[in-house]
């Protein structure tokens, strides 16, 4: 029986290890999932970024139709959070298939540092720094990310799912928790809004108060800086 025993021993060792292996490995795998990983949302959006040229010709960004409570505050709303921009960071991205099939389309976006000042929705924490992008309109004239200065505050409203930006010449790579705009209506930082949205609590309270204001339906939201410049970080 104990010699029987002896010849078993070496088998449940090799068990025992592949076992601890897999758990080791099951549980990294687990830790390293985004924090805005949900069913449905198996895949992050990822973006290579490349230098933005002052006066570049860009795409019109499709913001697609958010001027309903359903679109704005459904299953794509994680987080909502009262905070302010600390850092912008301009790039530009040729990934997009043009649908005619004539080339690429070549987006602008800027990619956000934040600081939350009041988290309102999804569990951020006071002080704690996320990154989000904001497309480019395109346009010229109403270049959103240009009108919005360092330190500027308002209401952010990350559109799911977490996006991943790799910068191509240093191959540094930065997730960002969605996409803000105020052209789709997920950030605004009206002044005559400020004091109002500091005392926001709930994403209850946030909907309605979009709905009281219609900022579902201002297409022109924009709050432009004093000088119409934004200071641009290249950290």
């Amino acid at each position: 029986m104990i010699r029987k025993f002896r010849k078993i021993v070496p088998y449940i060792a090799i068990l025992c290890a592949i076992a601890c292996i897999g758990g080791v490995v099951a549980m990294l795998v687990h830790q390293a999932e985004p924090a805005t990983k949900k069913p449905g949302y198996q895949y992050r959006v990822m973006l290579d970024a490349f230098p933005f040229e002052e006066g570049g010709s860009y795409s019109r960004y499709n913001y697609g139709n958010a001027n309903t409570p359903e679109l704005l505050f459904g299953e794509q709303c994680e987080y909502i959070f009262y905070g302010k921009i600390l850092e912008a960071r301009p790039f530009s991205t040729n990934t997009a298939a043009d649908l005619a099939g004539s080339g690429s389309l070549v987006y602008a976006y800027a990619l956000l540092k934040a600081e939350v000042l009041k988290g309102i929705h999804g569990g951020l924490d006071k002080g704690q720094k996320v990154y989000l992008v904001m497309p480019y309109s395109g346009d010229d004239d109403s270049h959103e990310a240009e009108m919005i200065p360092e330190g500027t505050e308002g209401m952010f409203i990350p559109r799911m799912p977490t996006v991943e930006v790799t910068f191509v010449d240093s191959q540094k790579k930065v997730d960002a928790i969605g996409m803000v705009g105020m052209r789709d209506h997920r950030f605004c930082c009206r002044e005559e809004y400020l004091s109002e949205l500091k005392e926001l609590n709930s994403l209850e309270e946030v909907r309605d108060f979009w709905e009281e204001n219609r900022l579902y339906f201002d297409t022109t939201a924009h709050n432009r800086h004093k000088d119409g410049q934004m200071l641009f970080v290249s950290k």
